[in-house]
């Protein structure tokens, strides 16, 4: 007979029946009860009120842990965060770009290249949007490497003939990816 399994709505995190029972034994050898008679959990199978009970607790326990905020699931994905960034940059907004920045942020626009605090990057690329209103930002290429997301845009702007380019680099902090770096270029020529 097929062994029952539990599945949650994250299509990666599958609790068969063997883990639950695996933590149900861990609890189980904590007992103190369990500790005395026969083999330390013959009372638990023979009670099926504790059994469920117990069964019930293990499955609760492992739920909670799931959804315990800064655990890897609580976290979004790198693509994710690139996505809600490219999003930012599409409809100017400044508020949500700077979000998803880190405490500092290596901010260059136009060659001019500066280390600046979330909220001193947040002035600067407000008046970048104030005069280079977007129209459309295309994520072009995305990689990872070393701890770090990259990725290469092209910015549509009003009044532009050729879109600018943008350069953004995350990184993995305590609160999940960062943007640490954010590049505005001049689209050379080839």
């Amino acid at each position: 007979m097929a062994r029952p399994s539990v599945h949650m709505a994250r299509p990666s995190v599958h609790l068969s029946y063997s883990s639950v029972r695996h933590v149900h034994r861990a609890i189980r050898a904590a007992d103190p009860i369990g500790s005395e008679g026969s083999g330390g959990d013959a009372h638990v199978l023979r009670n099926p009120v504790r059994r469920r009970v117990s069964h019930l607790f293990a499955v609760g326990a492992l739920l909670l842990t799931a959804f315990v905020p800064g655990s890897a699931w609580a976290q979004p994905e790198g693509n994710e965060v690139l996505e809600g960034i490219r999003d930012a940059l599409e409809d100017g907004e400044v508020e949500r770009l700077m979000k998803r920045s880190g405490d500092r942020i290596d901010l260059t626009v136009f060659g001019v290249s500066e280390l600046l605090s979330r909220s001193q990057a947040g002035y600067v690329v407000r008046a970048f949007f104030a005069e280079y209103r977007p129209i459309a930002v295309q994520l072009i290429d995305t990689s990872e490497s070393d701890g770090n997301w990259f990725a290469a845009a092209g910015y549509s702007y009003e009044r532009g003939t050729a879109p600018l380019s943008v350069y953004l680099r995350l990184r993995r902090g305590s609160a999940g990816w960062e943007l640490r770096e954010l590049r505005i270029e001049r689209t050379t020529a080839r």
